[in-house]
Formats: C-alpha cells, structure tokens, sequence
C-alpha cells in the first residue's frame, strides 16, 4: 500500500510588513514636511500683506469718520494679541484683533512706539509708521497724517 500525500505548498499571502509600512510613512513624512517649508514663507508674506490692507481699511475709517467728529485709533496689548480699536465720540466703531505670530508696531516720525493715533475733524492725524511681521518677514509703510497718503 503507497501512500500518496499531497505535497502543498505554502500559500503566499500578499501583506505588507511592517518595515515597509515604515518606510512609506517616513517617506510621505519627509515629502510633507518638503512642502510645507515650501510654501511657509509665501503664506506668511500673505498675511503680514493682508493684515497691511486691514490696517489701511482703519486708517480710511477713522479719517472718513473724522469729517464729522473727532476720532482716535488706540492699539492695546491684550493676553499675547494686539486689540486695535477706532473710536468715535466714546463708542467703537470697528474692531481687530492681531494675534500671534503676527507682530503690529506703529511709531511716530521721532521713532517713539505710540499706542493712539487722533484723527482731529478735517485736519487728519500725525504721520506715522505701520510695521508688521511675522517671523522673519516684514511689511512696513509710512503715512502721511494731513492726507493718508501712503508711501511703502
């Protein structure tokens, strides 16, 4: 009597290690993190240029609202983040806050920090200087306080 036995052989199965799954994932990390340098800088440059425009927007308010009334614009430093307000007869009449990581400093012509700007009726405010920053770029531009006009 012969025995016959079946001869199998093993079943392959298609599966993933764990080594390569590893290797995939350091992979996709390092294309991530590729990119992301990448385009840090061009974004960051968007909003400082962004939060630029925003601060033109309060300068035209406040020196549209000053045809009628006097008007201040006060920056206060508020928990890590800057409030910058417009106000008219004691009330606000518009808001912003610039939080971190952007940076806003405004400097009189002497080169002295100031945290109010007055608009008086139909004669307009000092000049002064706008910076802004995040990182390691930077925006700045200088205001012409008689007409608002600004040079970059």
């Amino acid at each position: 009597m012969t025995r016959s036995f079946c001869q199998h052989k093993p079943s392959r199965r298609s599966a993933i290690t764990l080594v390569e799954m590893m290797v995939v994932l350091v992979v996709l990390a390092l294309v991530t993190t590729m990119t992301s340098i990448r385009f840090a800088t061009p974004l960051r440059k968007q909003r400082v240029l962004s939060a630029l425009q925003q601060w033109r927007s309060i300068d035209f308010l406040a020196r549209k609202a000053s045809r009628s009334s006097d008007v201040s614009v006060s920056i206060e430093s508020r928990s890590g983040s800057k409030v910058v307000s417009v106000q008219q007869d004691d009330r606000i009449i518009r808001s912003w806050a610039i939080s971190s990581p952007l940076s806003l400093s405004v400097h009189a012509p002497s080169g002295e920090e100031i945290d109010l700007i007055r608009f008086v009726r139909a004669q307009g405010s000092i000049d002064y200087q706008v910076t802004l920053s995040e990182g390691s770029t930077q925006e700045q531009i200088e205001i012409a306080g008689g007409t608002g006009k600004v040079r970059e």
